[in-house]
């Protein structure tokens, strides 16, 4: 491996980041023009939730070209050219009429290839531009993740405010634009860190690689909790905006003036987006100063030092929200600023599950397969997270609605159906503890990847005889 000057890993490190926000930014900002994306397609709550479960679909084919391609081609040249595609399937898709949802739906999934190559590849370049220096990875991978909280916040919030003085279609073409100038510094500024590896070209290699990554039950337990994670956080912000017009609505002639303290929508919007954004970033900080000081035993944790210090935070700050984001769709109607105060809390630790998460795959994965198991955590989270949530959530709205256009019914119903994917924090805790209890036998010490992938191969051989 090359090695590079600090300046240039920060500025990689800092591009990967950005795009990721605005690939993340451009994923979350229907939820902000919902309200105005449901009436121009004539779409009912359900067929609104297949745009997200649309695009989680496309992202998890994606993602499996990021498995096969991270680890044996030039990860640079696969970062600009899927998000350079990225790019012209957003524009394109700004511009489907109102009589064709199911094209628009269509380049809306298909634009998943940018944000999957951009987590697939760029989290492990991140790993092995830091790679000998653990603690800085860590927070390098912070800064990455940081696009999560911010890029999702940011979508809404600007989407919502865009939307009210021009057409919902510029909020699509917003951050295409920004994202051609930072495709234009990854190409300047962005070197490949590692010798491109084509020696492993078959299915039969591609299956190994697998079957190595899927030995480690660490690993394991980890994509099955990030999928929880992700389906309680991203089925939230994809119905907040929703939830807070229909709140405002059934109770405008009755206690508005007292719940939301004369604050317009607009208002509530960006308090919200700003109160997410910021709680996420600190959240995601907090996290990982509490994970690092506690696996080196620094600061108030020098008696306790642990290496399983990462899953463990993970699992205590998910069961501390768990009854906060069950709390929080319901608290629309009693006031405003419990709803702006629930909202931080739930982002403040849980924001740093994604972060830990990939700390777990540098520790337990070996470098040379890093790239085909960061997709595949993706892959599986989103499959079975982030994609079925909002619909999820959507379907059993209807239902309990029972085709009711009634404001209150339709809020009720909307908060009801949140419980159920609110309350999925609770085994996520659980899920983390358990990574805790394998991390110790599955951790990989510095300069040893040879020895523990010949441990994987040979268990493989094992087994097959």
């Amino acid at each position: 491996m090359d090695a590079q000057p600090k300046w240039r890993k920060l500025v990689s490190t800092s591009l990967f980041a950005l795009l990721a926000m605005a690939n993340v930014a451009d994923r979350f900002c229907l939820s902000g023009i919902l309200p105005q994306v449901q009436p121009y397609y004539s779409i009912n709550d359900s067929e609104a939730g297949l745009l997200q479960t649309g695009f989680i679909l496309a992202y998890v084919f994606f993602s499996l070209v990021a498995t096969f391609t991270g680890d044996r081609f030039n990860r640079k040249v696969i970062l600009l050219v899927a998000n350079g595609a990225w790019t012209v399937l957003m524009v394109a898709s700004s511009f489907v009429p109102a009589n064709m949802f199911w094209l628009f739906l269509l380049l809306r999934s298909i634009s998943a290839c940018g944000n999957a190559i951009s987590f697939g590849i760029a989290v492990p370049m991140i790993g092995d531009l830091w790679q000998n220096d653990s603690k800085s990875r860590g927070y390098a991978l912070m800064t990455f993740y940081w696009s999560l909280s911010v890029g999702s916040s940011a979508g809404i919030l600007l989407a919502s405010v865009i939307s009210q003085y021009v057409g919902w279609q510029w909020v699509l073409r917003l951050w295409p634009i920004i994202s051609i100038i930072l495709l234009l510094l990854i190409l300047i500024f962005v070197q490949e860190s590692r010798t491109v590896d084509a020696s492993r070209l078959t299915l039969r290699d591609i299956w190994e690689d697998l079957k190595i990554v899927f030995q480690v039950k660490s690993f394991v337990l980890t994509i099955v909790g990030q999928a929880l994670n992700d389906m309680v956080i991203v089925s939230q912000v994809w119905w907040k905006t929703l939830l807070v017009e229909e709140a405002m609505e059934f109770q405008a002639n009755t206690t508005a003036d007292q719940v939301f303290h004369g604050q317009s929508f607009d208002v509530i919007q960006t308090s919200l987006g700003i109160i997410v954004a910021l709680c996420g970033v600190f959240g995601s900080l907090t996290a990982m100063w509490i994970g690092q000081s506690w696996k080196d035993g620094r600061h108030i944790f020098s008696r306790v030092r642990s290496p399983l210090a990462f899953p463990l935070v993970a699992s205590i700050g998910s069961l501390i929200a768990v009854p906060t984001m069950v709390l929080m769709p319901y608290s629309i109607t009693i006031d405003i600023w419990l709803v702006y105060f629930l909202n931080g809390f739930d982002q403040f630790m849980p924001d740093g599950n994604n972060v830990i998460a990939a700390e777990i795959v540098m520790e337990v994965i070996p470098p040379s397969r890093r790239a085909t198991a960061t997709s595949i955590l993706y892959v599986i989270a989103y499959l079975i997270g982030d994609c079925p949530g909002p619909y999820i959530v959507g379907a059993i709205s209807d239902a309990l609605r029972g085709g009711s256009d009634d404001p209150r019914v339709r809020f009720y119903s909307l908060t009801h159906a949140l419980f159920v994917t609110s309350s999925l924090f609770l085994p996520c805790s659980i899920l983390f503890a358990l990574v805790a209890y394998f991390l110790k036998k599955e951790r990989i010490a510095p300069n040893d990847e040879s020895n523990r992938l010949q441990l994987y191969e040979d268990r493989l051989e094992t087994d097959d005889a």
